[in-house]
């Protein structure tokens, strides 16, 4: 990775984690874990990264807070802004958290698989243990299901029945968006049972 790029990086990740910061609830119920922030398509993305928590003005968030939003409260919240849908979610203590900080999804399958292995260290296991999530769902599949496979073995390791989900979810990209809001919503009914 070039010295620009990761320059960029390092000030995207400063400006999630204060983005994140202000949407994160005092008490965590939902943690929703996916793998990486998306690489910037254009030009103008490379300005304005499209993580969760950073909301362009006028916008209603992302494909992910969409799909996360409306597990938890139907479809209603096509209607609602970005911030809307963040502040109910903060309210409802659902937390999302990227796996890796640095986009992945442009690597190959070995050095994706190397990037999850990296992230995927004490100091991660250690930031979830501090939320004290009631219920963990994995997002996001990777080649052939091996992101969510990995992810949800480590953390039923670490966190036993707190992880809800063992089938993989898929990020909602590619035509996958009703899956994925569909298996997060069967994980929300399924503990309300």
């Amino acid at each position: 990775m070039n010295a620009e790029v990761e320059r960029k990086y390092k000030h995207w990740r400063k400006r999630n984690y204060l983005c994140s910061k202000k949407w994160k609830a005092a008490k965590i119920d939902w943690l929703v874990i996916t793998e990486s922030p998306p690489f910037p398509r254009n030009r103008k993305e490379w300005k304005n990264p499209r993580y969760v928590y950073c909301l362009r003005k006028g916008r209603k968030g992302g494909l992910l807070l969409s799909a996360v939003a409306r597990a938890f409260f139907g479809a209603r919240i096509m209607n609602w802004s970005g911030e809307k849908r963040l502040k109910r979610l903060r309210q409802r203590g659902v937390f999302v958290l990227d796996v890796c900080q640095n986009p992945v999804d442009q690597l190959s399958d070995g050095e994706r698989s190397r990037a999850w292995s990296d992230a995927l260290s004490r100091s991660f296991f250690v930031r979830i243990r501090r939320m004290h999530p009631k219920h963990i769902v994995v997002v996001g599949m990777g080649p052939n299901g091996e992101f969510s496979r990995i992810v949800t073995d480590s953390l039923a390791r670490k966190f036993g029945g707190r992880v809800v989900n063992m089938d993989p979810i898929p990020f909602p990209l590619y035509g996958s968006y009703e899956r994925c809001w569909r298996g997060i919503r069967r994980c929300v009914d399924h503990i309300h049972q």
